[in-house]
């Protein structure tokens, strides 16, 4: 028997985003079990909402992602708020059916990893949040961001992660690196076949809505 998958988004106010873009996530996700972790009173009621519990400032909300008592005996398929999905993703939820966390191999350093679309089994979230709980503050004011947070622990605990470009080569595409291709020369991106992509991550600017993003 297979846990019950949850798609999740996080949307914590006081950033760029706003209810718009849930509910453009919603609008072509709304086929899968649908949360938005949210303070924000800007989403439509028609989308299933859980409050934010802790208050913690802008990407640091998605720590309660880890929660376990969020979702307890539930899979997670988490995407963030400046990801547009240009397709059914029926192929991605089919392999999210396992112990093993799933993650983004980064754009520009493919050797890294990147948390803007994860798989987070629920057989893991301890480890990460008992870590971020001992001192969240601590953590926040010593780390970057949570992407390093949770790099960092998976390396000290020795967590096997996959790719998501390895299960499922060109799915994922970076607005920038693939699209309009602005980096650095000397950069060498994760090579992507965007004809072939059902999801579009922006990560940092333009936001979607900078852009004709409906159009994608």
């Amino acid at each position: 028997m297979t846990n019950t998958l949850l798609v999740v988004c996080v949307y914590k106010t006081g950033g760029d985003f706003d209810g718009e873009y849930v509910e453009a996530l919603y609008e072509k996700l709304s086929e899968y079990n649908f949360v938005c972790l949210t303070d924000a009173s800007d989403v439509p009621e028609h989308i299933t909402q859980v409050p934010l519990k802790f208050g913690w400032e802008g990407w640091w909300s998605k720590m309660e992602l880890f929660d376990p008592l969020f979702a307890p005996t539930c899979d997670i398929l988490y995407f963030d708020l400046d990801t547009v999905i240009v397709d059914n993703i029926d192929e991605m939820t089919d392999i999210c059916v396992n112990d093993t966390m799933i993650m983004l191999s980064d754009f520009y350093y493919p050797k890294n990893l990147a948390s803007g679309v994860m798989y987070i089994p629920y057989k893991i979230k301890n480890i990460f949040w008992n870590e971020f709980v001992l001192s969240p503050h601590g953590v926040m004011n010593n780390t970057k961001g949570d992407q390093d947070f949770l790099v960092d622990v998976i390396k000290r605990n020795e967590i096997y992660v996959d790719r998501w470009d390895k299960l499922l080569p060109d799915y994922i595409a970076s607005y920038k690196a693939h699209i309009t291709k602005q980096y650095p020369k000397q950069l060498r991106p994760l090579e992507v076949d965007v004809s072939k992509s059902k999801v579009i991550a922006f990560h940092g600017k333009p936001r979607p809505k900078d852009v004709n993003w409906k159009t994608l």
